[in-house]
Formats: structure tokens, sequence, C-alpha cells
């Protein structure tokens, strides 16, 4: 019986695995997935899913409230701006696929109080934050070699959220570049820094009456991030509530 229920949760692991990882090279390719996956994906899980509480490998109430919590919060961010329809879709898919912790391996670290779905999200965001030190690096080695970054004076405020949110481009990068958005536009001649939280707004960009040099940000889909963030959770296990733990001062 339990070689069984080891198998369908290895089973279900490897489905999400192999679903999740072909949305972040689709959405890293061409920044969209496709309803169609999902469409093929979610009826999959929930038969897996469904088949692990019929066989009594998983309880019911801990699966319905993994996937409610997941999808309640999914759809806060998406309904707030921080991101799209294809991330909400892709979390309530994780959440139906795999509920609940894998059994299959053994984590780093012992404790698993935070649903795994809402656990994959917290490492999401951890993994999507080390973009800001990557810009630092690039702003730093374009300061190195040009000797200037800023053109005007900038309060202090701006010029570190420009340099941890983007880096410097050529206007011309930004043709028909759905990879990159630009963080300054020109206003009554004066150039000025627009910055956004989630999904940008506008689409179409008039480049030609942008600077020659701006910054940019670099529009990494989250779901670029959510393949890795599975792995991570499964072999370190439930960071978060480590970390609560850790401040706390509660052991483990």
């Amino acid at each position: 019986m339990l070689g069984e229920a080891l198998a369908f949760d290895l089973t279900s692991f490897i489905f999400a695995s192999t679903v999740l990882g072909y949305c972040a090279y689709s959405d890293w390719k061409t920044r969209e997935v496709s309803d169609r996956l999902w469409i093929f994906s979610l009826p999959i899980a929930w038969l897996l899913t469904g088949l692990r509480v019929k066989l009594g490998f998983l309880g019911l109430f801990q699966v319905l409230f993994s996937i409610g919590l997941t999808v309640a919060f999914a759809f806060l961010l998406a309904f707030l701006g921080f991101w799209g329809g294809g991330d909400f879709k892709a979390f309530w898919f994780l959440a139906s696929a795999c509920p609940v912790w894998p059994e299959f391996i053994k984590p780093i670290l012992p404790v698993k109080l935070t649903p795994f779905p809402i656990s994959v999200l917290f490492m999401t965001l951890i993994l999507s934050v080390a973009m800001v030190p990557h810009n630092w690096i690039r702003n730093l080695f374009y300061k190195l070699k040009c000797g200037k970054i800023f053109s005007e004076n900038v309060p202090f405020r701006l010029r570190f959220a420009a340099v941890s949110l983007g880096y410097i481009a050529e206007r011309k990068s930004l043709k028909n570049n759905p990879k990159i958005f630009p963080l300054e536009t020109v206003v009554d001649g004066k150039r000025r820094f627009k910055f956004f939280v989630g999904v940008p707004e506008e689409t179409e960009i008039d480049v030609e009456k942008l600077p020659e040099s701006l910054f940019v940000t670099p529009l990494l889909p989250f779901l670029s991030f959510t393949f890795p963030a599975l792995i991570l959770s499964t072999l370190i296990g439930d960071i978060l509530t480590a970390l609560i733990l850790k401040i706390l001062g509660t052991p483990f």
C-alpha cells in the first residue's frame, strides 16, 4: 500500500514538473502559454489527485484546503495586477496536481507546515528577487565602461529604484523585443522614470520618442522561476515556515 502511495506521489510530481517545465520554456520564448495546455493538464491533475483521495492516500480536507488557499491567493495577486492569468492558472494546476508535500523524497528542512503550492510560490518570489543583484552588476559594468549612468540630477530614491529594477540599454534594443520594457519616458522634453508593479499596462511604445540610452527592465515571466522553485522547494523543504520559526526563535 505504501509503495502504491509513493508511486502516485511520484507520478503526480513528475507530471507537474513536466507541465511547469514546458510552461517555463514557452513563457520564456514567446511570453505566452496556450490555454490548451491547461485544458489538457488540469483534468489529468484532478484525476490523479482524486484517485489518491479515493484510495486513502490523501485526506479530502487537506487537499481542498491547499487548493482553495492557493487559488484564492493566486487570484488575489492576479486581481491586483502583480501577475497575469497564466501565472494564476499555473498555480491552480500545481495545487491540483501536488496539493501536499511530496513523500518520495526527504527534504533538507524537517518542517512542512505551509501548503506545498504556497511554499513553491514563496520560493518563486525569492528567485525573482535575484534579478536585483543581476541588475546592479550590469549597471556597475556600464558605470565602469561609460563613467556616467544618470544624465540629470535624480533623487537617491529614484536612482536606487532604477539600478535595482532595471539597467541601461540602447533604444534600438526595444524594437520588437517583448523581453524588456522601458522604465523611462519623455514628458515635455524631460526624461521621467515610470515605475510599475506587476504586468505593464502599456503595450504600444513609440520607441523613436525615447532617449538613445535609457533604463529598461527585463520582463522575465514569473513562470520561468516557478519550475526551478518547484524543484528547490521539494529538495529544501518549507523555507517559509522555517524562516518564521527562526525569527520567532522557535526550534524546529
